[in-house]
């Protein structure tokens, strides 16, 4: 095996390297988008599937990707290594794009979904008009406090 071919064999599986780093970064942003859609939104149940799907093909990227490299490590020790490419290599990008795709419509999916802050927001405004009302009692008691003071002053001072 020549100087050439060790390089190639090792562009292969740096670049399978940034593919697995790309499908786990994928992988954690879709954690983060699931968790706020599922929390501030009512999906329905094609966006739990979708992102499930999403997920699976990450973890069988980053598997096939892993597999590759290990054939190619395995290849170059046994000196039978060519610069064919391997089909887990192929795999792992397609799997990676895919899911991304899929993350992408189960995204779009969850955030067109109804908004499950309707029963705060019901609750919000009970709580508004209850504010008021008793910012109405406490100016009603200031006024009845003042008018107390003024009768008060009125019967501590001599009348003519």
């Amino acid at each position: 095996m020549n100087e050439d071919q060790r390089l190639a064999a090792g562009l292969k599986v740096g670049i399978s390297n940034h593919v697995a780093s790309a499908a786990l970064a994928v992988l954690g942003g879709g954690l983060g988008l699931f968790t706020y859609i599922s929390q501030s939104f009512a999906p329905p149940s094609s966006f739990y599937a979708l992102m499930g799907a999403a997920a699976a093909m990450l973890v069988a990227s980053i598997w096939a990707g892993g597999d590759g490299a290990a054939r190619t490590v395995s290849a170059i020790a046994g000196g039978s290594w060519s610069d064919k490419s391997l089909p887990q290599f192929n795999w792992q990008a397609l799997l990676t794009l895919l899911a991304l795709i899929v993350l992408i419509v189960a995204t779009a999916i969850g955030v067109s979904s109804a908004k499950v802050s309707a029963g705060t927001d019901r609750r919000v405004e009970r709580v508004e008009k209850q504010l008021t009302t008793l910012s109405s009692t406490v100016t009603d008691l200031r006024r009845g406090q003042t008018q107390l003071r003024q009768r008060l002053r009125r019967g501590a001072t001599p009348t003519p």
